[in-house]
């Protein structure tokens, strides 16, 4: 059995679990999606080949429709190797650093996959990570208590960890209505005393840069 990463605190541990974790979630949606898409393909393109081999419909129209859709599987076919080829890598790296219990993805007896979640734990750190079947992450505490993302970043039990950091503030940003946040991406143009232009609202992450050194990203 591989041991866990040695990790010089939690709070690096916990920065390279979200990392791995939300890398590995991304990847295993992304094939989700593909096999998706590949199988309605390949359901639409034996449907029409069945209606050409019975002579039903425009022969012409049929045809073209299904070398659109063989193109089609052709292309998804490369995409969902490539994905499952990151999925794979993703794992690897997770499970070189952490504890890695439940499946990311699972296939069912119709052929169809799916995201079923996964935990991430440390031997020495303990429980860091849940990530549920619909995406949804949870971060535990060393004390085992646990947070909602919005939630670990407004604690910060374990530090400021930069990538849930990023992630809340982007999510955050995404959800306003679109005019605020044009407005505070270019800023509102002011006279200043002088009478020069100056910008009143400026987007600024509350970080101190300090808190941002010495997180040792493995992957």
């Amino acid at each position: 059995m591989i041991a866990d990463a040695n990790f010089p605190d939690r709070r690096s541990a916990t920065a390279n679990a979200y990392h791995a974790g939300t890398a590995l979630l991304e990847q295993s949606q992304t094939l989700v999606r593909y096999d998706a898409m590949l199988k309605s393909s390949q359901e639409k393109a034996a449907t029409l080949q069945a209606q050409l081999d019975a002579g039903t419909g425009d022969v012409e129209q049929l045809a073209a429709l299904l070398r659109g859709h063989q193109d089609s599987i052709g292309s998804l076919t490369e995409m969902r190797a490539e994905a499952q080829l990151q999925v794979d890598r993703a794992t690897a790296s997770l499970s070189r650093m952490f504890s890695f219990t439940g499946q990311a993805i699972a296939t069912s007896e119709d052929g169809s996959s799916q995201v079923v979640g996964f935990t991430i734990s440390h031997g020495t750190q303990g429980k860091i990570m849940e990530v549920s079947a619909d995406g949804d992450i949870t971060m535990f505490d060393k004390s085992g208590k646990a947070y909602t993302r919005e939630g670990f970043a407004a604690a910060k039990p374990d530090g400021v960890i930069p990538g849930i950091h990023n992630d809340v503030v982007r999510e955050a940003d995404a959800a306003r209505p679109l005019p605020e946040r044009f407005a505070q991406a270019l800023g509102r143009v002011g006279a200043g005393p002088s009478g020069e232009s100056q910008v009143a609202i400026q987007r600024t992450i509350a970080v101190d840069i300090s808190d941002l050194q010495k997180i040792d990203i493995r992957f």
